[in-house]
């Protein structure tokens, strides 16, 4: 009797074989893949070697039909809106015109449009529309077609077209090595494309890719922010604006009396105070000859009683040497008589008549000092400033500012203070407005008056004084004392000009241009 004895060496020996196998389909694999990668680096060699667009895409168009056994390889560029067929496996030359190319361009299209590989036939899963390249296969073959868009930063630049006989269509591992090969070959094909043109067709291209960029859908805010800085510098090298001087100005009157002390002395009454009406002495002996200086009298301020005295000086000192000249000048009159009715006096008689003609001389001065001890206005008008009400008994003196300032409210003026950099500019009989800081939106006109010829240097900085007087009567409101800011019209300028023209002045010189 045999027995079989089974050792337990064989399951290993089964397990060995079937790694076996494995290894060896990953080795047939990997040597198909290598024998991909060969063809592709081969085509991309054929593709590098030539100087030339034409000759570098013919180069891709035939090897592509050599290597995957194509009965005819197509590049076709993107023009604008269409793509156009660019080089065709083993044909030198062809025309738009043929129905052939105009199928090809329609299947790239196609490919294009859709931004995806387009195979026919197509797998009953695909997703894609292969309807133009279903045309092309059936009309030019039967034959298999492959579309391969060609990208160039994101975006599809190119299409790559295959077709080879309808029996050996196009297997998944071929169309992964294709996808390589033609990305590997874009950049060169492209950059030839781009650089092997003369050179104004290079300049028109570089203008119309420009111009897409520019009026394209993409970069929304950075165009919207140049078209608003365009339009801005267009505004403002074309647009003409008013060229206007800026100048603080005071309010004036008009007419305007400053009253000072006549000599130093202590003040015994004062009869206005700030914002009282009061008379000229000519206006008053008017009046006084009519009757009563009482009453309202038709103007703003509402008074009873009107004069032109404002204040009073002590004149008790004055009036004892008053009295005291008149005596003196008694003295020698009486003493000049006496020489007179004296045998050989006459030479002393002359020597007293002299002298009191003096003492006379003297009190004529001292009555007048005390005639002048009334401060009257010279005008009629208003109290502006000269708040002695409750100062009786302060010393004045004709060095001090003036203690009282009179003038018309109703006649303003108005003095600019114009700097020295804008001084240039302004002339005589000119236009302008101004406005008030208490009434900004009130706007005066005013033309200019005149001209100061020299400057006045205040805080290092040198101003020149502008007299102007306003086209209307003031109102009610405007006081003088009041300040604010006036624009002077000069002419008519670019607004780029009216920007920059202090700052072009200060550059050229701290330039010395």
């Amino acid at each position: 009797m045999t027995y079989n004895i089974i050792t337990p060496r064989a399951p290993q020996v089964v397990i060995e074989q079937a790694a076996l196998a494995q290894l060896q389909q990953d080795l047939n694999r990997r040597i198909a893949d290598l024998e991909r990668l060969r063809m592709s680096i081969e085509t991309l060699a054929a593709v590098n070697e030539p100087t030339r667009f034409t000759a570098a895409a013919m180069a891709l168009c035939n090897q592509l039909a050599a290597k995957w056994k194509a009965t005819r390889a197509s590049v076709g560029l993107l023009k604008g809106r269409y793509v156009k067929l660019a080089a065709m496996s083993h044909t030198e030359k062809f025309t738009r015109q043929m129905q052939l190319v105009q199928d090809i361009e329609g299947a790239m299209e196609e490919c294009l449009d859709q931004d995806v590989e387009v195979l026919f036939p197509s797998s009953p899963t695909a997703t894609y529309v292969a309807r133009t390249t279903e045309t092309l296969a059936t009309r030019h073959g039967p034959s298999a077609v492959l579309a391969l868009p060609l990208r160039r930063g994101g975006e599809v630049v190119a299409v790559v077209l295959l077709e080879r006989k309808a029996d050996a269509p196009f297997a998944g591992d071929e169309i992964e090595m294709l996808r390589l090969t033609c990305d590997m070959a874009t950049p060169r094909i492209l950059d030839l494309y781009h650089t092997d043109k003369w050179a104004g067709a290079k300049a028109l291209a570089a203008s119309r890719r420009g111009l897409a960029v520019l009026v394209g859908p993409k970069h929304t805010w950075a165009k919207g922010i140049a078209v608003a800085v365009c339009a801005f510098l267009v505004f403002a090298i074309f647009v003409h604006g008013t060229h206007r001087v800026d100048a603080s100005f005071t309010l004036e009157a008009t007419d305007q009396a400053s009253l000072h002390a006549p000599w130093d002395g202590y003040i015994k009454s004062v009869r206005v105070n700030v914002g009282d009406w009061v008379l000229s002495e000519k206006t008053e002996a008017q009046l006084k000859e009519l009757g009563d200086l009482c009453g309202p009298m038709g103007n703003p301020f509402d008074f009873k009683c009107f004069s032109s005295e404002l204040a009073t000086l002590d004149v008790s000192t004055l009036k004892t040497k008053l009295a005291s000249e008149l005596a003196e000048e008694a003295s020698y009159l009486k003493q000049r008589d006496i020489a007179r009715n004296t045998d050989g006096k006459t030479a002393d008689a002359q020597v007293y008549q002299a002298k009191a003609d003096e003492a006379r001389a003297r009190a004529n001065g001292t009555q007048y000092e005390i005639d002048q001890a009334v401060i009257r206005s010279p005008i009629d008008g208003v109290v502006f400033s000269g708040d002695w009400y409750h100062k009786i008994g302060v010393l004045v003196s004709p060095k001090d500012a003036a203690m009282f300032e009179v003038g018309q409210p109703a006649t303003l003026r108005a003095e600019l203070s114009v700097p020295s950099d804008q001084i240039l500019y302004l002339k005589l009989g000119q236009n302008g407005t101004l406005a008030t800081t208490a009434y900004p939106g009130i706007h005066m006109p005013f033309h200019v008056d005149r001209i100061n010829p020299a400057a006045e240097v205040a805080e290092h900085h040198g101003t020149y004084k502008i007299r102007v007087t306003l086209d209307k009567p003031a109102d009610a409101w405007m006081r003088p004392g009041m300040e604010g800011q006036a624009k002077v019209d000069i002419d008519k300028r670019t607004y780029a000009w009216l920007w920059t023209n202090r700052l072009v002045n200060w550059v050229r010189m701290k330039l010395w241009m």
